[in-house]
C-alpha cells in the first residue's frame, strides 16, 4: 500500500471546511433575505420581516451562536492562523449587541456595549492599513 504525503495544506483545508460549517449560523439571514428577494420578483413589496415568527425562537438561536462562537476560541487557540481573532471580537460584539433579553434600559447597555467591541474590532482591523511613514520609517 503506497501512502500520500499530507503536507499543510490538507490542515488548511480541514480547517476552512470546519469554519465554514461554523459559520452556518448566518443561514437564518441568508434565509429571511433569500425569502424577501423572491417576494420582491414575484411583485410583492415586503415592509417587515416576513420570518418574524422566529422571533419567538430567539434564545435558541442566540445559544446556537454562543456554541459556534466557543467553537470559534478553541480553533483560534489550536490553529491560530485559521481564523481572524478580529473577525472573533467582531462576532463576540454582535452577540453582545443581539443578547435576547428584553428588559427596557439594559437593552441600550448590550447595544453600547457590543457596539464599542465591534467599533474595537474594526479599528483593530483598519489601524494597520493606515499606518503613514515617514522618510520609510514607521
Amino acid at each position: 500500500m503506497k501512502h500520500k504525503k499530507q503536507g499543510k495544506f490538507t490542515s488548511i483545508g480541514t480547517t476552512a471546511f470546519t469554519t465554514l460549517g461554523i459559520t452556518a449560523h448566518n443561514f437564518c439571514h441568508y434565509l429571511c433575505l433569500g425569502v424577501v428577494a423572491l417576494l420582491s420578483v414575484a411583485g410583492v413589496s415586503v415592509i417587515g420581516m416576513p420570518l418574524m415568527f422566529l422571533e419567538s425562537y430567539a434564545i435558541y438561536f442566540w445559544a446556537m451562536g454562543l456554541i459556534f462562537l466557543a467553537a470559534s476560541f478553541y480553533l483560534l487557540y489550536t490553529r491560530p492562523l485559521c481564523i481572524s481573532k478580529n473577525a472573533i471580537l467582531a462576532n463576540s460584539g454582535l452577540l453582545i449587541i443581539a443578547v435576547p433579553i428584553k428588559v427596557g434600559s439594559l437593552n441600550y447597555g448590550f447595544w453600547a456595549g457590543g457596539g464599542l467591541v465591534v467599533a474595537t474590532a474594526i479599528y483593530l482591523y483598519l489601524k494597520p492599513k493606515f499606518i503613514i511613514t515617514r522618510g520609510g520609517k514607521k
